[in-house]
This record gives structure tokens, sequence and C-alpha cells, in this order.
């Protein structure tokens, strides 16, 4: 098929200031056979009539309204209403340039494409590959130890074939409340053998002062994620035969960045004392002793691959 159907899937979760913006993007696209699956994950704002006002204005659109259970479940929703040869994500207070779709449906040969995103808000950038071409599984080892970027970590900005996501029953894990992209991806990659990389920027990425606040975990909660996280990078690492080390030092430093958020956010005595002992101060202006320690095992590769060793001990121990 020349032009085949494209499901856009969009999980909406009281977004009405953004909700607008982020539809008409998808209106203004260049290419025009797309389906945008709108899945409603329980709004208490405006933003489930919005949708129902774009699924009267263009036929296009389709809206699920359902309780509130996350993004992961919303998403794994969306991918059953699917009816598209290929997927797209878009968060709903992300925007996607006028040839989004266009440029991502170019290289729609391959299994998977990857392109890059902008940000807008309080931050700025551009992030994305570093060339245009095919890649091998096998050669994503090289790309991440020199390049192991951000945009690896989000479903937006990417192109999934959606028989390869039914055939290997591959879902976002319900249990996971950040980074639960990174472990999609993981696992998608894990069944595929190319992919070809866009160094274009077709995604606006919104960041905002409360986008990621929220991101703050127990020990309990760290333990889960580190764990799903171990078994994703594990399946792809046989798939690849190699060690992807400069990536699982960024996703373990940001695991350890959201505990950090957890302790400060604590007021239990103990924690007090332990994150006025070692943690940024309250204005998280000044880093101490601890904080540079944990950078230093983290980044430094000698002693990530020991602290790995006994991570996965105690995993294993704990199953």
């Amino acid at each position: 098929m020349n032009n085949p159907l494209i499901s856009i899937i969009v999980p909406v979760y009281n977004v009405e200031k953004y909700i607008r913006p982020c539809l008409d993007s998808i209106l203004s696209q260049t290419y025009t056979n797309w389906e945008a699956i709108l899945v409603d994950d329980g709004s208490t704002d405006g933003s489930g009539a919005v949708c129902d006002e774009y699924v009267k204005r263009d036929n296009r659109f389709m809206v699920v309204h359902k309780e509130n259970e996350g993004v992961s479940k919303a998403r794994n929703l969306g991918i059953k209403q699917a009816r598209g040869e290929y997927i797209l994500f878009l968060d709903s207070d992300d925007l996607m340039k006028e040839r989004c779709v266009e440029n991502l449906t170019i290289s729609r040969a391959y299994p998977l494409v990857v392109g890059g995103y902008e940000k807008f808000g309080i931050q700025t950038g551009f992030y994305g590959p570093d060339f245009i071409g095919i890649a091998h599984i096998e050669d994503l080892p090289s790309i991440w130890n020199e390049s192991p970027d951000s945009y690896w970590w989000f479903v937006w900005g990417k192109l999934f074939r959606r028989d390869v996501i039914i055939d290997n029953n591959i879902e976002f894990k319900t249990e996971m409340f950040y980074l639960e992209d990174f472990c999609f991806v993981l696992e998608y990659l894990s069944h595929i053998d190319f992919f070809y990389l866009l160094n274009n920027h077709d995604i606006l990425h919104l960041i905002e002062e409360t986008k990621y606040s929220r991101y703050r975990m127990d020990y309990a909660q760290l333990k889960r994620h580190m764990q799903i996280h171990e078994e994703c990078f594990s399946l792809l690492e046989r798939r690849c035969n190699a060690i992807l080390i400069k990536m699982r030092q960024r996703i373990a430093y940001r695991h350890y960045v959201n505990f950090e958020n957890y302790l400060l956010k604590s007021n239990k005595p103990i924690t007090v004392k332990f994150k006025n002992a070692f943690l940024f101060r309250s204005d998280r202006t000044k880093p101490n002793l601890f904080n540079y320690i944990v950078r230093y095992i983290v980044l430094n590769d000698f002693w990530f691959r020991l602290y790995r060793i006994i991570l996965k001990s105690h995993i294993d121990n704990h199953r």
C-alpha cells in the first residue's frame, strides 16, 4: 500500500489547556491517511469534552473514555483499538510538526524508524540521532556507547509496526510510572533485526516545572523499576550479544535522581537527617560528598559493572 494507515495513540489525562494544540498539530499533518485514538484516562477537567469535540469535527479521530488507571494502561488500550499498519505515540501536551508523520513513513520499510525531538517551555534544545541511515540491531551497543541520548527513552518520535507489537505481545508495564516508555522500546528492539535513524526533530516536547516533579520513588518502587529495567536490558543484550553499559549508566542515574526526589520530599525524622547529611540542600543548589560519590560510581564503567553484579544478585535473591 502506497499510503498505509497510521494509528496515532494519544493518552489523555487532565490536559485541558494543552490538548487543543496537540490535536490541531495532528490535523495539520501533510500525511493524511491516519487515525488518532484518544484514550481519555478518567480526566476530571474538560479534556474529555475536547476529545469529543474533535471526534465530531473529523472522523479520523476516535475517543475512548475510561476510568483513571495510568498512562501505560491507556496506551495498551490504544494499541488494542488501533487498525493501522503502523503506530505512532504522542503525549497530549506535546506537538507534531506538520511533516512529522510524512517524514517517519518515508522509511517505513524498516520495522522501526527513530526520529528526534525538540524541547520547548522552560528548557529548549534538539535531541536525536547524529546521522541518517540503516542500522543493524548488533550496531546498537556502539551507537548507545557513543551517544546514549534520551531520545531513545521515549516512544514518541518513532514509527512502530503494529504486527511486531501484537505478534510478540509487547505491552507497556502497568506497574511502572517512570521510564515505562523505555522498557517498551527495549522489548521492541529485542524482536527486530534492523532499524532506521532519522536526523529530524519533528516532535515538540513540552518541559514544565511540574511535569516531572511527580516522579518520586520509595525504596520498594525503586527496586521494582530497577528489576524491570534489568529484565528488559538483559533480553536485548542477549539479542545484541553485548552489554549496553553506557545506556545502563544513564538509566541507573535517573533512578537515583528519582529516589533522591522522594527523600527530599519526605518529612520522616530519620529521612530528614539522611537527606540533610547526604543529598542536595532543599534548594537543590549544592550537592555534597555522597551525591558526588553516587555520580562517580554510576558514571564510571568499572564501578558501575561491579554495582550491576551486586544489584543482579540482590534481585535474583528476591524473586
